[in-house]
């Protein structure tokens, strides 16, 4: 789809345009210089490689420098050499490889901010600068940081006027604050150099709801009043009745965008009316959509798009743009291949945690909570940078590991930069 846009010139905003053009634009630069668009591919990879590793080397350096043991550090980084799905991540084109190493490199900036507690500098002002980068390679990670800026608010407000630790909390929301408004004026920039690119994710909006009202529609069909199911007819589709719990795709993609347009304030009437109705299946619904990011023994996360990470091909767009797979290491990529798709890791007892989400998302709450016990405020700072992220992939259609990866390789960073503040040696 997104090689598509790049040789028709018609984007939309279903997909990041920054990365749709760097991905474009990396095909074609390998078609002339190597001769066909297969070795354009490879480069994009090892662009995409080079990127990752950046972002890691530099994660690592920070880490070098916390009050921590040789061993943990050691310990950290050869969980993340041998940690299969950076791997998986680094193969696969999805624009959330690049967004998640930012993510990272932007994290490491606000820690780096927090641990500096400077007004103004060099290390501020990269951190403005990431999150730019950052928010063009994902379209909910501006929200994330508006619901960041919201809390350290909410936050600020329970220190005394003087304290060293609101005055962090206000910095923070300003820099914040910057990088959000760049980042939006940066992405009407690309959109309007992309020859005005058509809004084209409305429907993501609306996964949750329409998994709520597919849920009653499958499961109070008979008890629904005339009223109630002509209603649900008129937004949605057939394919509202293939409700699958764990993903919205089916029921966002029945929903009726245009007669929505008509009468946008009866689709949320009817929401909230089903919602009063039926409450434990609206619950329900929601909680089954975000079981991957909640539950840690949850396996939906490896299993809606068949595979841990999906590493298919799609056909060619046409003969001249022919990309089709050619492993230089067949032997290698069956063992990826078979790692995502038989999934063998979820039979090993406690190893397998390591590959579920839900983990790391604990674990940063975990985190947090230390520091609250040890009054070190200011470091629940880059605690909410992931946890509001997370917050994001809460309303979105489904929880796969390629939207996780982002705060998965973020979250061990995060933990041991609260034990380095909040004990001077550690073993």
């Amino acid at each position: 789809m997104q090689w598509e846009q790049y040789i028709t010139k018609h984007y939309t905003t279903w997909h990041p345009i920054a990365h749709t053009f760097l991905f474009g634009l990396l095909c074609d630069i390998g078609n002339v210089l190597l001769g066909d668009y297969n070795k354009g591919l490879a480069l994009y990879s090892i662009v995409q490689i080079l990127i990752v590793s950046v972002s890691l080397t530099n994660a690592f350096i920070f880490l070098y420098g916390l009050r921590l043991s040789g061993k943990i550090k050691i310990f950290l980084y050869l969980l993340y050499l041998l940690f299969p799905l950076i791997y998986l991540m680094e193969m696969a084109s999805t624009k959330d490889t690049i967004f998640g190493a930012l993510f990272l490199l932007c994290f490491i900036a606000l820690c780096k901010f927090i641990k500096g507690n400077k007004k103004v500098g060099s290390t501020n002002i990269l951190f403005v600068v990431m999150m730019i980068c950052m928010n063009c390679f994902r379209n909910n990670s501006v929200y994330g940081l508006i619901l960041m800026m919201g809390v350290l608010g909410i936050i600020s407000l329970c220190f005394k006027e003087k304290s060293k630790d609101r005055a962090v909390y206000i910095r923070s929301i300003v820099y914040v604050t910057i990088g959000v408004a760049c980042s939006i004026g940066m992405l009407k920039a690309i959109q309007f150099g992309a020859n005005g690119a058509v809004m084209d994710n409305k429907r993501e909006k609306f996964s949750i709801p329409s998994q709520q009202i597919a849920r009653v529609y499958k499961y109070h069909y008979s008890d629904l009043e005339k009223d109630d199911i002509k209603r649900i007819d008129e937004y949605y589709n057939e394919e509202i009745k293939e409700y699958k719990p764990f993903i919205a795709d089916p029921t966002k993609g029945s929903w009726n965008e245009s007669y929505y347009e008509k009468n946008p304030f009866g689709y949320y009437k009817l929401w909230f009316e089903l919602g009063i109705k039926y409450p434990k299946d609206y619950i329900l619904a929601f909680l089954l959509n975000t079981k991957g990011i909640w539950h840690i023994k949850d396996k939906s996360h490896s299993e809606i798009k068949g595979g841990y990470v999906e590493m298919g091909f799609s056909p060619p767009i046409d003969e001249e743009h022919d990309v089709r797979e050619h492993s230089l290491w067949p032997e290698m990529q069956k063992i990826y291949n078979d790692f995502s798709y038989m999934k063998k890791y979820q039979d090993i007892p406690v190893l397998s945690l390591l590959f579920s989400p839900a983990l790391y998302v604990w674990i940063t709450g975990g985190s947090i909570a230390v520091a609250l016990y040890k009054k070190k405020y200011i470091l629940i700072i880059p605690g909410l940078f992931i946890l509001c992220y997370c917050v994001t992939l809460l309303l979105g259609p489904c929880i796969i590991i390629r939207y996780c990866f982002p705060f998965i390789i973020a979250t061990p960073f995060y933990t041991l930069f609260v034990v380095s503040e909040c004990r001077e040696k550690l073993f």
